[in-house]
């Protein structure tokens, strides 16, 4: 707190460019400023860790990627029945909880999504079925699960990506919501279409994919055995598990499985974060100080909630929405600004950071359900790797978050030269708004002439200082 209303960084840094020449002197000031940090300076902030009404609950930030509504004037939800006939020519695989299409752009309009979605292998997972909760427009819940216990859909979604990142499962691709010319409404989800081998499945092949399923920590069937279940039945007619061309083992049905202590799942990819740590440890903190907070579940150098706010505030302030636009968040940390953009409607985002920080990251977005992202893993200091960035982006962007990066990376050209139209800019502590848009201009990311600087304000949260925060379009 003391740190934020008088300068002292900048009489720091001030002493220690002259200290350099007698490194004794500046090991001691140097010793003495992380002190300050480490112990000192958290105390003025236990205030915000003494809440006896606040309680952890991590389900509060799961699912916060926004659910999309597509309407179709040629559909009829009413019942199953109703829907085939809806598309004659379409051929639907049956199941107890859904019907199924290879090609989801044979019944969705092309148009309506990303580029990069246009040519892949996508199908169409309709949940459908007597008993989805229709009155209520906005409950994700669907169908029963064993013991009466009603599904949610985005839980169902997480228990997927945990599949695929595991390598046994679809990659889902989207969680959207279908409305037909009744206004009757049904989930679905867009997943990859998994050719298979058609041979059958051996007994190894059975014995393999359940002793995987032993050795996996957090996924297990919804009836904890898969004895009792159908779904891993493999003498039906349209079994489950398959062999696709690559001759590996998948489970098509990923709503056969559940995550029943995501709490401790989500805590535990966090553990291993250590490596995004913004420093040593501070007082009352039994982790690392990590640079994002990740709401509810650790503490960490910027206010990730607060911050959100105040995007949201400059957004609302000049009218400007990031729903249905894409976005690239350069040096994205764990992701929690990619985390915000999916939860106010973004298309798609791409994120980008240190190969080691972006694998994290990935699993991080991965396990809080989203799937409309794309982290990849570069250092931006190295001219190989920047030039890389043209070649990952395969859809057009519409924003450039690049929020204190530019201290670390400064204004790349390769950056420069993506035709983005607005660009989100945070700078560091200790800088004014005006040196950072003149920073903006003299790289030319803006331009003097056409570029509009929409909104500027400094901004703070967390353990971090007064920053500038600025918006502008090109």
């Amino acid at each position: 707190m003391f740190l934020k209303f008088i300068n002292i960084r900048k009489f720091i840094k001030k002493i220690g460019k002259f200290t350099k020449n007698f490194p004794p002197l500046h090991r001691f000031i140097a010793n003495t400023f992380n002190f300050y940090i480490i112990y000192i300076l958290p105390i003025f902030s236990l205030y915000k860790k003494i809440d006896f009404k606040k309680t952890k609950d991590v389900s509060k930030i799961l699912g916060l990627q926004s659910i999309r509504l597509i309407k179709l004037n040629n559909i009829d939800l009413t019942n199953r029945d109703t829907l085939k006939k809806s598309f004659k020519k379409i051929d639907f695989k049956e199941g107890g909880w859904c019907i199924y299409h290879k090609n989801a752009f044979d019944i969705l309009d092309k148009k309506l999504f990303i580029e990069s979605y246009r040519n892949k292998p996508i199908g169409l997972k309709i949940l459908i079925n007597d008993k989805e909760i229709v009155s209520d427009k906005n409950n994700t819940s669907y169908g029963l699960r064993p013991f009466g216990r009603y599904s949610d859909v985005k839980e169902i979604l997480r228990v997927g990506n945990r599949m695929f990142l595991l390598n046994i499962g679809p990659k889902i691709y989207d969680l959207i919501r279908l409305e037909d010319k009744n206004g009757i409404r049904c989930y679905a989800y867009l997943i990859s279409n998994i050719e298979s081998k058609d041979v059958e499945i051996t007994k190894k092949d059975y014995a393999r994919f359940l002793n995987f399923l032993k050795v996996e920590r957090w996924l297990e069937p919804i009836w904890t055995t898969t004895f009792l279940i159908d779904d891993f039945d493999t003498k039906k007619k349209s079994s489950n598990i398959v062999i696709n061309m690559r001759g590996e083992t998948k489970f098509l049905d990923f709503q056969a499985f559940a995550i029943p202590k995501e709490n401790e799942y989500i805590n535990q990819i966090v553990e291993d974060f250590g490596v995004t740590a913004f420093g040593k440890k501070r007082l009352f903190s039994n982790s690392n100080f990590l640079y994002q907070v990740l709401p509810e579940v650790n503490d960490g150098k910027r206010d990730t909630l607060k911050r959100w706010k105040e995007f949201d505030k400059m957004f609302n302030k000049i009218n400007l929405s990031i729903n249905n636009k894409n976005i690239l968040d350069v040096g994205c940390n764990i992701g929690m600004n990619c985390y915000y953009a999916l939860s106010r409607g973004a298309s798609f985002v791409y994120g980008i950071d240190t190969k080691e920080i972006s694998n994290r990251a990935n699993h991080l977005l991965n396990s809080l359900g989203a799937t409309r992202y794309e982290i990849h893993g570069l250092d931006l200091n190295y001219q190989k790797d920047l030039n890389k960035i043209s070649e990952l982006i395969e859809n057009k962007i519409d924003f450039v978050f690049y929020c204190s990066i530019d201290g670390h990376i400064g204004y790349p050209n390769q950056i420069r030269d993506i035709p983005f139209k607005y660009i989100l800019h945070e700078g560091h502590p200790n800088t004014s708004l005006e040196e950072n848009i003149n920073n903006l201009l003299i790289n030319n990311w803006l331009n003097s002439n056409s570029s509009n600087i929409l909104f500027k304000e400094y901004i703070s949260d967390g353990d971090s200082p007064s920053r500038p925060l600025i918006l502008a379009s090109r």
